[in-house]
C-alpha cells in the first residue's frame, strides 16, 4: 500500500500547498468478514489526510514542511461528497435534482456544510468571481475544512482545475475500496 498520495494545490517558487492523504493510517471497512468490493458494501471509512505547506531552499529542495491542518481520524470521511460537487462544479452546476424514494428534491453544492456522520472533518465550498487589472476575469472556489475540535482551514482552487482536484479526491476513496478490509 502506499505510504502518501499528494496533490498539488498551488505553488510558486518559494512554496507549495499540497493535499496529502495517507492510505496506510486509513482504512474502508465493509459489513462483514469480506473486504468490500462495491461502495454498497462499505459500511465505513477512517481516513487520514493533510493540508501541508512546504518550503523550498534556494536550489528548489524542500527545506520544511508545516501542517496547516491534519485529520488523522476523518470518521465517515465526506471526501467522495466533496470529489462528486467539484465534478458538478467543473460542468457549471450549482445545483443538482435527486430523488430518493420518490420525492425529489434539490442540493446546493455551494455555501452549505457537508457534515460527516461521525467525528469528521465539515467541508463547505463556496464560489469566488474576481476581475482584475492582472488576470481580468476568473473564478476561484474556496473551501472550508473544519475538524470536530474546531481547527480549520481555508484553501482556494481555480475554475481550470476544480476537476482535477474532484478526480483526485475521488481517487484517493477508490484506492481505499481497492485495499479495503472486513469489519
Amino acid at each position: 500500500m502506499k505510504r502518501k498520495l499528494d496533490y498539488i494545490i498551488e505553488s510558486d517558487d518559494d512554496c507549495r500547498l499540497v493535499f496529502r492523504f495517507y492510505p496506510r493510517s486509513s482504512s474502508c471497512h465493509s459489513f462483514n468478514e469480506e473486504p468490500p468490493k462495491s461502495w454498497g458494501d462499505v459500511y465505513k471509512v477512517y481516513y487520514s489526510w493533510a493540508i501541508l505547506i512546504q518550503f523550498f531552499d534556494e536550489e528548489g529542495a524542500i527545506r520544511y514542511t508545516k501542517t496547516v491542518y491534519k485529520d488523522d481520524f476523518d470518521e465517515c470521511s465526506r471526501i467522495d461528497e466533496i470529489a462528486a460537487r467539484c465534478k458538478y462544479l467543473a460542468k457549471g452546476k450549482e445545483k443538482i435534482e435527486l430523488e430518493h424514494q420518490g420525492d425529489k428534491y434539490t442540493v446546493a453544492l455551494l455555501d452549505t456544510n457537508v457534515i460527516p456522520i461521525g467525528m469528521g472533518t465539515t467541508w463547505k465550498i463556496l464560489k469566488r468571481e474576481y476581475n482584475d487589472i492582472d488576470y481580468g476575469y476568473h473564478i476561484s472556489y474556496l473551501f472550508e475544512v473544519w475538524g470536530y475540535n474546531e481547527q480549520g482551514y481555508r484553501f482556494y482552487i481555480s475554475q481550470e482545475r476544480i476537476q482535477d482536484f474532484g478526480e483526485y479526491l475521488q481517487m484517493c476513496c477508490d484506492y481505499m475500496l481497492e485495499h479495503g478490509e472486513p469489519i
